[in-house]
């Protein structure tokens, strides 16, 4: 499933229970796009992953340790700088978008206090993770990004320090929480997509596709039905999902298929004997255990690439040597022959004429004794020949040795 705007504001209320005051203990980036905050409570020391990778963009508590590099990123550094120590004030979420922001306290060296915000944007290719203060006017400055985005790779938002930061564009979808079905109908009929999934997440901010799937199979039954024929249904269910969000009754599972990808929900996908179900009391940790399944996985298919690579490329080295030992093979037998063409040419001279254009000799060399025909020039005498033949002989057994 799609890390969609839902399962954000399900993190972000369970964030808020968790770790409203922690304070940032440590900051590691384990990758190039992700970083890890261990954030302590008087309960306990929570991680806090939050990544920007355009596959793998997501924010939630971890348990996994990943290997750290021995020297910190930039972007891990400046992070030290200005959040180590800070405590989390405040968890923020415009609606239902994607952009998740955790507001800080810090104190710089002279104990001045300030207000910091590290924000998420978990937008697939264009997910970023950027770090703001906001200066004497109250305009948010960017201080840094895992991710830079420069004038040339954009013309209407940089993502660079000292510039002012600026939000994504809202999508201006309906809201989960309070539309109407009058809404909702003119909603999909604006919808231009084919499949009712993208239909139903083009209208409805926080529907990620897999969850569309559902709310619309409780919707249409076993029937397909486009979401447009079936307005008064999908606004039941879409009700049932806000009221389940906000009475914390949703149920985050993670389903597994043999042979398949692991997947994850907010709801429960129907009932089937080749699907494995885990039920988890918080959406982190079911993501936690998603991602965890969902990485694993990807590592395995990165180093069975990888593998297949390094066999696909030794079979290759390999064919080439076989050639190539073919064609010495080829040579040594050439070479061969032309050596006992040029001996039995050198023995026979006193039966060979000028002109000739070939020569019947008995070959020696043979267990039968049986003849052997030597193609001849006709413009060189046999004694020319036969120096033509040793010469091919020692050019190629000369060669073999260099």
């Amino acid at each position: 499933m799609a890390y969609d705007g839902l399962t954000m504001a399900c993190v972000r209320q369970e964030l808020q229970q968790i770790l409203s005051g922690a304070r940032v203990e440590k900051i590691y980036q384990p990758g190039s796009q992700e970083i890890i905050l261990h954030l302590r409570t008087p309960a306990a020391v929570y991680m806090l992953l939050c990544s920007a990778d355009p596959r793998l963009a997501r924010v939630h508590l971890t348990t996994e340790k990943p290997e750290n590099p021995a020297v910190p990123a930039a972007f891990c550094m400046l992070l030290r700088k200005h959040l180590t120590g800070a405590r989390l004030l405040d968890i923020e979420q415009d609606q239902l978008e994607r952009v998740l922001t955790f507001v800080f306290r810090s104190y710089d060296e002279f104990g001045s206090q300030a207000k910091k915000s590290l924000i998420c944007e978990v937008m697939g290719k264009h997910s970023n993770i950027i770090l703001t203060m906001p200066d004497e006017q109250g305009t948010a400055q960017i201080l840094g990004s895992i991710k830079t985005v420069d004038a040339a790779m954009s013309r209407f938002r940089l993502v660079m320090p000292g510039e002012p930061y600026l939000p994504p564009p809202a999508q201006n979808k309906l809201d989960l929480f309070s539309f109407t079905e009058e809404e909702l109908a003119a909603a999909l009929l604006q919808a231009d997509n084919k499949t009712a999934e993208q239909t139903l997440v083009q209208a409805v901010a926080g529907i990620g596709r897999e969850l569309a799937r559902e709310i619309i199979r409780s919707a249409a039954g076993t029937e397909a039905v486009q979401p447009i024929a079936m307005v008064r249904s999908l606004t039941v269910e879409l009700r049932k999902l806000a009221a389940a969000f906000k009475e914390g009754k949703l149920k985050p599972c993670v389903s597994r298929k043999a042979g398949q990808m692991p997947s994850y929900s907010l709801l429960p996908p129907p009932a089937s004997p080749q699907t494995e179900l885990t039920f988890f009391t918080t959406v982190n940790e079911a993501l936690d255990a998603y991602y965890a399944a969902l990485v694993a996985e990807q590592q395995t298919k990165t180093v069975r690439q990888r593998l297949l690579q390094v066999i696909n490329n030794h079979i290759s080295r390999t064919k080439k040597k076989l050639r190539l030992q073919q064609k010495e093979l080829q040579e040594m037998d050439a070479a061969e022959r032309y050596r006992i063409w040029g001996e039995m040419l050198t023995a026979n001279l006193h039966l060979l004429r000028n002109g000739m254009q070939e020569a019947r000799v008995t070959n020696y060399y043979a267990e039968n004794n049986e003849e052997l025909i030597i193609p001849l020039n006709p413009a060189l005498s046999p004694q020319a020949n036969a120096q033509r033949y040793f010469k091919k002989y020692r050019k190629l057994r000369d060669g073999k040795k260099y």
